[in-house]
């Protein structure tokens, strides 16, 4: 145990956890599950709305909601209980419809156990007694041959009560099939019964809503329309799909994305110069990150308290100050910390100690930091130095939500580095140059950008452009892929102001990130808007 003068800047309530905001997604129950749509469908289905888009001005954008919902459309299983003989069932039934089904409606044809089990799950007894979609060759004699489905899906599966089919003792009497009146309703051959049935409607993906977000809607208008804009700017589009759980309850779901429509004959801009880089522009590693803080996981089954802080205090991160091993001194930061790692804490050694010969096991304890220690997580029945033997270090527990004090050796399975004052000193001055433009009958721009930011060691050079929107005579915006230091594959975007700023001055932004499994890894971004310090920014309205 070593005692320790080592201060550490307040932390603040800021988290700095970076997702992707292209793809959205809201879940939104209207009403009850009335009727037949497999669970999985009706609890855990999302949509995409595709994209981000790009298109010219006056040409058609051609958009795709087909993502995991519309890929594999279920069926809709509804109840009808007017009485009707099979055969006039079955017609009734091929002439019905649904909202947002695209296939066939059918008396319904249960091709698995699955399928079954979710019929009965949504049903229960009401199910029982009623036409189902499979019939008897009109000559067979034999009570288990000659059976088929109406939709033509082969005769794969049966679900038969005891004893059945049967005829009732008399050869070719019954060849309609329906469910008994018996638990789980097995099935029956009966004869042309005049009672209720069971519909199912084929590929049920719902119903597609678009706003194309320049006050232009199309709705129930498919998973893939198409639509033009008439001015170039990025435009966010909004899908909502009404999936159909009853001919009057439905579950929502909505994702959004952008389109970016571009006008190659509207203008070009160019700029150079620079700004004063803001303290949390820069985000140097690619680690979870609160409030000034990086944290990183160490794998290292089996290490002392003692080795694990020692190994922390000697780790290094580029533009950040002091490493140790992780002090957790507010719920904000508890909960940062748990949003980050999860149930991977459990197990792993944090950065408080209890002082040598306390005997209170909820007293003395300290921070390696020196911090104050005015903040406990403690799990239910912690801190308790369990069957009286000292336990004075302070390991993450109970699915990592929670702390307990422990042993300097027991069953770790490493520990939590922080990295203090990361953006601090991350700041000073950041050159920029570009141009981006259409060349005559291109769709992609040409051009060129250059960003350094000295403090962080970040030279960012443009290999590519995707496009440009000119807005009016004093707004551009274009996206690109880079490389840092000559490495990697960055995208950046960058915003740039003709005098657009509250004094009338030349504005600038970049943001720089790199995507991985669906998060966005931002590395630079100085904000929206800010007034450069020199040069200038031009933009070429035609």
């Amino acid at each position: 145990m070593r005692p320790t003068t080592r201060g550490r800047a307040t932390k603040r309530k800021i988290l700095k956890t970076r997702m992707l905001a292209s793809v959205t997604v809201l879940v939104l129950l209207v009403g009850g599950l009335a009727w037949g749509v497999p669970a999985a469908m009706a609890n855990g289905a999302t949509i995409e709305a595709g994209g981000p888009y790009l298109g010219a001005v006056g040409t058609e954008v051609v958009f795709d909601g087909t993502g995991p919902y519309g890929d594999a459309p279920p069926s809709r299983y509804e109840l009808m209980d007017t009485p009707m003989f099979w055969e006039d069932a079955r017609d009734a039934a091929a002439g019905m419809t649904y909202p947002g089904s695209s296939g066939s409606a059918h008396l319904v044809t249960i091709t698995s156990a699955d399928e079954a089990s979710t019929l009965w799950s949504t049903f229960d007894v009401s199910m029982m007694g009623r036409h189902l979609g499979g019939y008897q060759d009109a000559a067979e004699t034999d009570p288990a041959a000659g059976w088929h489905w109406v939709t033509g899906e082969p005769w794969v599966y049966t679900h038969w009560a005891p004893s059945e089919p049967n005829d009732s003792g008399t050869p070719g009497a019954e060849q309609f099939l329906h469910t008994t009146g018996w638990y789980d309703a097995e099935w029956n051959d009966r004869w042309n019964q005049y009672i209720g049935s069971i519909v199912e409607y084929e590929d049920c993906g719902g119903v597609f809503d678009w706003d194309f977000g320049d006050g232009s809607q199309a709705l129930d208008a498919g998973s893939a329309p198409a639509h033009s804009y008439e001015a170039a700017g990025v435009y966010e589009v909004t899908l909502t799909v009404r999936d159909y759980l009853s001919r009057t309850n439905y579950v929502t779901y909505t994702a959004s994305t952008y389109v970016v429509v571009y006008d190659p004959s509207a203008g070009f801009v160019t700029g150079g110069g620079w700004i004063d880089s803001p303290a949390e522009a820069y985000y140097p590693a690619d680690l979870p990150f609160f409030d000034g803080s990086y944290y990183q996981l160490v794998n290292a089954a089996g290490i002392a308290w003692d080795s694990a802080s020692a190994q922390a205090d000697a780790m290094t991160l580029p533009g950040c100050g002091d490493a140790h091993l992780v002090t957790i001194t507010s719920q904000e930061e508890q909960d940062a910390l748990y949003g980050m790692f999860g149930s991977a804490l459990q197990g792993r050694w944090y950065g408080g100690y209890q002082n040598e010969g306390e005997t209170d096991p909820a007293a003395g304890w300290n921070w390696v930091t020196g911090e104050p220690w005015d903040y406990t997580n403690w799990a239910p029945g912690e801190p308790n130095d369990v069957s009286g033997i000292p336990e004075r270090y302070l390991e993450g527990w109970a699915s990592g939500w929670a702390w307990n004090d422990e042993h300097n050796l027991n069953y770790i399975a490493g520990y939590v580095v922080e990295y203090d004052d990361c953006l601090a000193a991350l700041t000073g001055k950041a050159n920029f140059g570009f141009v981006s433009k259409y060349q005559k009958g291109a769709t992609v721009p040409t051009g060129n950008t250059e960003f350094q930011f000295k403090a962080g060691n970040l030279n960012l050079h443009s290999d590519s452009y995707e496009w440009l929107v000119v807005t009016g005579s004093d707004y551009a915006k274009f996206k690109g892929v880079g490389s840092i230091n000559g490495e990697g594959a960055y995208k950046f975007m960058v915003w740039a102001g003709d005098e657009t700023g509250a004094d009338g001055v030349d504005t600038f932004r970049i943001k720089i990130w790199q995507e991985a499994d669906g998060t966005e890894v931002v590395v630079y971004d100085n904000g929206m808007d800010q007034a450069i310090g020199g040069g200038s920014v031009v933009v070429h309205a035609k």
